[in-house]
């Protein structure tokens, strides 16, 4: 599905907020690559004020369209009102898009994780009210539908507070505004209704709040009720997994987890970080330094103890710093793996410069050590394979490190913002400070990213015992994970831009846009499956390969002969645990895996996906012309199953 995010772009305090909605959404969202986000900039800039041209190329620079559209209203009001600002939303909704559905979002807010399917389930859907808007039309409600021509429905919603379920008030379906989804082709009828209600309200006499405050909250749901549409009102802590709505930037210091996402995409998007230094509110909640005109000299002061668990998470833009994290104590006796996206789990965050980072190694004296790598093509089990290695206990995993993430991706465009020597300055860093932080007894372990696999000649050339593992699907397997819902397809979408594909001479001249889905996964698949074939070839014995198939129906007998190629000794007992334990600690990664349950999935979906598979297999097949029914890597294990 096409959708329009839209919100409001205006200069002031909103500006920053805006910046960061757009930038959180672009990282977070899961947008599929047929999506847009579209910021409005209001007008006229004699009463709304100039956006500054730092926010506009930053959006630009995103990927983000800005339209600019005069409010009259605004004009009309001679001298707004707070109130009147909020009409803004007008404009937004019904601005001029090929998208089939448009999402508006107030602009302070921050996207964290991908979407339910939900927000785009019926014709309308947004938010439920909150305790103090229901408040403000509690004794009023029929007065204001009937200034607004129409009756109130013969059903009332509860809306109740934590604090006192005796003060709850029954009122008609309500709205939350900071976020509407709805489908393009109610947008006109549905904007029009909404500014009449508007208008009504703001005009009477009667009580919505300061200044009329909630008056265009309160005749969205009116507008809503009257023109007929269906719609689905969504509980606020529902919306609040996928987006926070903070309010003011200073409510961010409870949210500590959001804070550090914030400063990652400040790290990823330099001109962020210039965004907020405008802004007093937004530098003194992210610390944000003003620029030195001269880089300060290195200092051992800079650096840190090196027998605390500090790990290096991703290098600076211009190659010149390191961020590191600070993990507690006790962190490896909570967690089994150290994962970058445990992002609560952090004591501490501090950035060092390159040069001090090289020095605190240099001076540590530090050899390197070997490594175990899992390298791997998309949804294949590679969290699986790593969480049984761990559980031998001879390895400490780290997963998906992304430092190692963004090296890839430097190396798949070809070093555009890092020149080749501070690459490998970083690559060499990440890999001693990985070291540092595994216990001297344990096997320091690597499940990289499925991106990170044009990494495996840097891997091994970093110690000659390293051994790295190369785990990969079949195309039926890929198709059918992929296809199975929305937001795989969408994701597919947006990684096939990333994708090394264009290094592979059968998909340098395919265009993306004229895909199918299934022939975007298999797209996929084709680039993935071909970088893992060549790190096979250029690596013979050091790389063993195993198909996912194995590992889901033999576990035991996979785990003994990656053991025997990572030099981990057999112990029968051992490996009989490590498959068959469960952890409550980390669902995702430890939860036991159920083979007989994925069969299953597997024969369903493989029925109610019939043409689309077929399509992807089909066209695999006459992209590469290999066997995609029956293809296997270059030293594949052949695991002869003897246990149950």
């Amino acid at each position: 599905m096409k959708v329009a995010y839209v919100l409001v772009c205006q200069a002031g305090p909103i500006e920053p907020a805006a910046a960061l909605l757009c930038a959180s959404l672009r990282r977070f969202g899961g947008l599929g690559f047929r999506s847009e986000i579209v910021a409005m900039v209001p007008g006229p800039s004699s009463i709304t004020g100039n956006v500054q041209a730092e926010t506009l190329e930053l959006l630009e620079s995103i990927g983000v369209r800005v339209v600019h559209r005069v409010n009259e209203h605004l004009i009309a009001c001679g001298s707004p009102r707070e109130v009147d600002f909020i009409t803004n939303k007008f404009c937004c909704l019904d601005i001029d898009t090929e998208c089939e559905r448009i999402v508006f979002l107030d602009s302070d807010q921050v996207c964290h994780r991908e979407f339910d399917k939900s927000l785009f389930s019926q014709p309308v859907v947004g938010g439920r009210v909150g305790y103090t808007g229901a408040r403000v039309v509690n004794t009023v409600y029929d007065n204001i539908y009937e200034l607004c021509g129409t009756k109130p429905p013969g059903f009332r919603m509860k809306v109740g507070t934590p604090q006192d379920s005796d003060a709850s008030v029954y009122i008609p379906p309500a709205f939350n505004t900071g976020l509407i989804s709805v489908v393009g082709s109610q947008v006109p009828n549905l904007v029009r209704t909404w500014r009449e209600c508007f208008y009504r309200l703001d005009q009477s006499e009667l009580e919505l709040g300061d200044n009329k405050f909630y008056a265009e909250q309160v005749a969205f749901g009116v507008a809503v009720e009257k023109a007929q549409i269906p719609y689905l009102l969504v509980d606020p802590d529902s919306l609040a997994a996928s987006i926070l709505h903070y309010h003011s930037p200073e409510r961010l210091r409870g949210y500590p987890q959001i804070l550090s996402r914030i400063r990652a995409l400040m790290d990823e998007y330099e001109l962020l970080e210039h965004v907020f230094r405008q802004d007093s509110e937004w530098s003194d909640l992210l610390s944000v330094p003003v620029l030195a005109t001269k880089r300060p000299p290195v200092s051992k002061e800079a650096a840190f103890d090196a027998s605390e668990l500090w790990f290096p998470t991703f290098a600076s833009p211009d190659a010149s710093r390191m961020r590191f994290v600070k993990r507690p104590s006790d962190f490896f006796q909570r967690y089994p793996f150290h994962d970058d996206r445990l992002l609560k789990e952090i004591d501490e965050v501090k950035d060092i410069s390159i040069a001090v980072a090289e020095q605190i190694i240099e001076e540590a004296k530090d050899e390197p050590r070997r490594f175990i790598g899992i390298f791997h093509t998309a949804f294949c089990g590679s969290t699986l394979l790593a969480k049984y290695l761990h559980q031998l206990g001879h390895c400490q995993f780290y997963l998906e490190p992304e430092l190692f993430t963004q090296l890839a991706v430097q190396k798949w465009f070809g070093f555009k913002k890092w020149c080749k020597s501070d690459w490998d300055r970083i690559l060499r860093l990440g890999m001693h400070f990985l070291s540092r932080g595994t216990a001297r007894e344990l096997i320091p372990g690597i499940k990289f990213h499925d991106s990170a696999t044009n990494l495996t000649k840097e891997f091994l050339d970093w110690h000659s015992d390293s051994r790295a593992i190369v785990l990969y699907s079949s195309l039926e397997d890929f198709l059918l994970s992929n296809l199975k819902d929305v937001t795989r397809r969408a994701w597919v979408r947006t990684r096939l831009s990333a994708s090394c594909g264009r290094s592979f001479s059968v998909l340098r001249d395919v265009q993306h846009s004229q895909l199918t889905d299934a022939q975007a996964c298999a797209y996929l698949w084709i680039a993935q499956i071909h970088t893992c074939r060549t790190a096979c070839v250029e690596h013979g014995g050091r790389i063993l390969s195993l198909k996912s198939e194995s590992l889901f129906e033999a576990p035991y007998d996979s785990l003994v002969e990656i053991g025997k190629h990572v030099g981990i000794p057999s112990d029968a007992p051992r490996f009989e645990q490590a498959i068959m334990s469960q952890s409550r600690v980390h669902a995702k990664t430890l939860q036991r895996f159920e083979t007989t349950a994925k069969r299953e999935t597997e024969g369903r979906l493989r029925r109610e996906l019939r043409a689309e598979f077929e399509q992807g297999m089909e066209w695999a097949a006459k992209q590469t012309k290999w066997d995609v029914t029956n293809l296997s890597l270059p030293n594949t294990l052949n695991v002869q199953k003897v246990r149950g």
